[in-house]
């Protein structure tokens, strides 16, 4: 196997992070001829993504759909997965997937499950997952909890316009497309913005 060493493109010339276990492994290959490969580095998969992949989406079709969880996993793979491109078809691992390629995988199992089984996955931002056997579904923001929030206006700096920017900064949305407990979280910042 061959390691592979992260480095970034500054004014035409590469900065390794790790410029000595470069320099000691080149070392190694003294005399050697060597092929060099530059390519665009590639985010795998994030530890939130894969969360959330085994703790709610496929947690809620096992139980949908009476398999176990590697079944699920599994099966999936087979649905969106699969790698036709070579003489026979392969799956594709979901851990070589870049944090992007996990998402749109994400979206057709949401996507799938809505259509052919009439069950709603949650987003991850509409679910608090807290280990492998607790999920809890946030609800949408209520009228009320918008109310309170938009109550902060008119006190100390709070404007509904510095209400509005502090939740897409936050959040990337508006108040009333929130979570309630994003909302919750949207308040302590508010009452942050109050001390400053």
């Amino acid at each position: 196997m061959n390691p592979i060493f992260r480095a970034v493109v500054q004014k035409g010339k590469v900065i390794f992070d790790r410029v000595g276990l470069f320099n000691d492994y080149l070392t190694l290959l003294e005399g050697k001829e060597v092929d060099v490969i530059v390519r665009k580095h590639k985010k795998n998969r994030s530890n939130n993504q894969n969360a959330y992949y085994w703790g709610v989406c496929i947690k809620i079709l096992s139980e949908e759909l009476g398999y176990t969880d590697d079944e699920v996993h599994e099966a999936m793979k087979m649905l969106f997965l699969q790698d036709n491109l070579r003489k026979i078809p392969t799956l594709r691992s979901t851990a070589a997937l870049s944090t992007v390629e996990f998402e749109e995988y994400i979206e057709k199992i949401r996507q799938w499950a809505a259509q052919e089984l009439s069950c709603i996955i949650p987003l991850p931002n509409e679910v608090d997952y807290s280990g492998k056997d607790e999920v809890h579904i946030s609800p949408p923001v209520s009228e009320e909890t918008l109310k309170e929030l938009f109550g902060w206006a008119g006190k100390g700096s709070i404007t509904e316009e510095k209400i509005m920017k502090l939740s897409m900064e936050n959040f990337n949305k508006e108040p009333r497309e929130l979570t309630e407990k994003e909302a919750g979280e949207l308040d302590t910042i508010i009452i942050s913005a109050l001390n400053e």
